[in-house]
């Protein structure tokens, strides 16, 4: 056993030997096994961890232009507040009618009243400074300048009514037993005689109107074509042109039907 321990002892003796010939330098003394007492392992830093950026909080601005609360205990009575709670008023008000709820509905409507003349006030302040929004300057109040106004238009309707008869004529469509048709011809006959307007007159019974002598033609559906409803009726045909085989190439345009035609 001791022959083992010597060469246990020698193969370690021989290892250490090795290892320090290639430090280059061989420690057989003392000082070799203080290096081991003193020994300190070599530790990496650890990399500095900065905390988190709190990120900066929002300081919440106040409103712009922001109103202030009306007082506690009082109620702004605006349009809004007096389309709500106008109609329960009112409504209130009728299916009990106590002196408290008549109060609160009459007290409402006066507020609608005043808000209601202050407004017209204004209207009518800024229409009378504003030449363009006054109607005053379209058909004046004062009978001089109405009539006036009106001789202006009567001629301006005259002027368009021969500029219509130079690119279309008039559809008249009558029956022999309404009175009206009867007499819207006299007029059909002044539209022809001064300004020139040709009038076609088409009868749906195929029968002249009381006291008209002229030319008509029988109807062959243009009067359900046309959706029309009453008699008389007068329809603009600009730029007339007959048919094309069965194909209708005119446009209609209905301009009064009835009485008022």
């Amino acid at each position: 056993m001791s022959l083992h321990i010597k060469a246990f002892t020698s193969g370690l003796t021989i290892i250490s030997a090795a290892s320090m010939a290639q430090t280059g330098a061989i420690r057989i003394d003392d000082a070799y096994g203080d290096a081991f007492s003193n020994y300190k392992p070599h530790t990496i830093p650890a990399k500095k961890v900065e905390p988190p950026t709190k990120p900066p909080e929002n300081t919440p601005q106040p409103p712009a232009n922001k109103k202030a609360d009306p007082p506690a205990g009082e109620q702004k009575v605006d349009v809004d507040w007096l389309a709500k709670n106008f109609p329960l008023l009112e409504k209130r008000a009728i299916d009990n009618p106590t002196e408290a709820n008549l109060s609160a509905y009459l007290y409402a409507k006066r507020v609608v009243m005043d808000k209601a003349q202050r407004f017209e006030e204004a209207h009518m302040k800024v229409v009378n400074e504003d030449p363009m929004l006054n109607e005053n300057n379209r058909i004046p109040y004062a009978s001089t300048g109405a009539q006036t106004i009106r001789n202006a238009d009567f001629f301006a309707q005259q002027q368009a009514v021969r500029e219509l008869a130079e690119v279309g004529g008039l559809l008249a469509v009558v029956d022999g037993s309404c009175r009206f048709c009867a007499q819207q011809m006299p007029i059909l006959a002044m539209l022809k005689n001064n300004f020139g307007m040709e009038t076609l007159v088409v009868s749906i019974d195929g029968q002249a109107p009381k006291g008209y002598k002229g030319p008509l033609v029988k109807d062959n559906g243009l009067y359900s074509k046309l959706q029309l409803k009453l008699s008389p009726s007068v329809v603009f045909v600009p730029k007339p042109k007959a048919y094309q085989g069965e194909v209708d190439p005119n446009k209609y345009l209905v301009i009064a039907q009835g009485f008022y035609a």
